[in-house]
């Protein structure tokens, strides 16, 4: 039986590669590795569904600009995503499972430098998250349901839940 549980996680571990390596090239998707994603352990399902429904809740969790700049220099400057160029205004640090899921807040395995420009960049992210939040809020997506598919595939996970990107795009955070 653990000879077919090691077939298994090998396996999952493969597909996991394969999917980021296909978006990587852009770094669409973050690195698997560094960044699987966490939850926050300090937000109970019983919290999110009380505080989830109060405009801008998520302050209260969110880390400093100074933290999450200083990391974004960081990690970038230790060749995260194989970007290019690695200055630090082309990129958001973003929490993989955005707070307004539950994710983890100062947890350096939810936050990567995730670019602005292309298809795939992070405002097309924050559609995702406005829709998530919003399901998740109002109980029609689990969530955490909702944490494992976005932080498995964010991109799956639009075109699954959001499906048409916007034309014109204009960042604003309602969380």
């Amino acid at each position: 039986m653990k000879k077919w549980m090691t077939i298994g996680l090998v396996a999952a571990a493969a597909v996991l590669a394969w999917v980021w390596r296909s978006h990587a090239a852009s770094g669409d998707l973050p690195d698997p590795v560094k960044t699987p994603g966490a939850v926050n352990p300090d937000l109970s399902l019983k919290q999110f569904r009380k505080l989830c429904h109060k405009h801008e809740w998520t302050t209260a969790f969110r880390p400093p600009e100074e933290y999450t700049y200083e990391l974004k220099k960081r990690q970038l400057q230790e060749g995260y995503g194989g970007y290019g160029d690695k200055s630090p205004h082309l990129y958001e640090e973003d929490h993989l499972i955005p707070l307004c899921l539950g994710g983890a807040p100062r947890d350096e395995r939810n936050l990567w430098p995730e670019p602005w420009a292309g298809a795939w960049g992070a405002e097309t992210k924050d559609d995702l998250e406005d829709v998530l939040c919003r399901m998740a809020c109002n109980g029609k997506i689990d969530l955490a349901k909702a944490q494992k598919e976005i932080a498995r595939d964010w991109i799956a996970a639009y075109k699954k839940y959001v499906k048409h990107p916007r034309k014109k795009k204009r960042h604003v955070d309602h969380w």
